[in-house]
């Protein structure tokens, strides 16, 4: 080295190393081309300013680094963010097909009720002059029995026209889903 040294024109250096807390980050050097022996000053003053350099990395490193996890705390923050809002989309989605399927619910309950009640008509009147047939029956009165068979096809007539009504409601239903 020292051969190296003089070919380049260097006959003294003064090298310092640059410590960190726990290791050495580099090394300080001043050369001079005329042969010379540094003093302690020069070297107190050398080794002082390569302590200050080492503040100043490791400080250095520490800023860029706590950037850098302001940056991540940062980027993760405006994913979080991000969730919630879908999260609370989602929600405010699911809380109208609730509310959606809650109304279309009580509309079929109705809508049952009503086609019962319409059905049950029919039926009530058809099991009333099936009774009135069996007496007539009984009786032997055939005029009367004729007029309680046309009732009773009025109804039957009455309730098929329903469930065909019915069932076209469902296939339309079912056409326009």
């Amino acid at each position: 080295r020292k051969q190296r040294a003089a070919e380049a024109g260097i006959h003294a250096m003064l090298c310092v190393p640059v410590r960190g807390p726990h290791h050495v980050l580099g090394v300080l050097s001043s050369t001079s081309k005329q042969p010379r022996v540094f003093t302690d000053d020069e070297t107190m003053a050398f080794s002082a300013y390569a302590e200050q350099v080492a503040i100043a990395i490791v400080h250095a490193r520490l800023l860029a680094a706590e950037e850098e996890r302001a940056g991540m705390s940062e980027r993760t923050n405006t994913i979080l963010r991000k969730e919630i809002a879908e999260r609370q989309r989602m929600e405010e989605e699911r809380q109208r097909l609730i509310t959606e399927l809650e109304a279309r619910s009580a509309e079929m309950e109705r809508f049952t009720y009503t086609v019962s009640h319409d059905l049950k008509s029919p039926l009530i009147t058809i099991q009333g002059f099936l009774g009135l047939l069996e007496k007539d029956a009984l009786a032997g009165n055939i005029a009367q029995m004729q007029m309680d068979i046309t009732y009773i096809r009025a109804a039957a007539s009455t309730m098929q026209r329903l469930l065909n009504e019915l069932l076209e409601l469902s296939r339309i239903g079912r056409v326009i889903n």
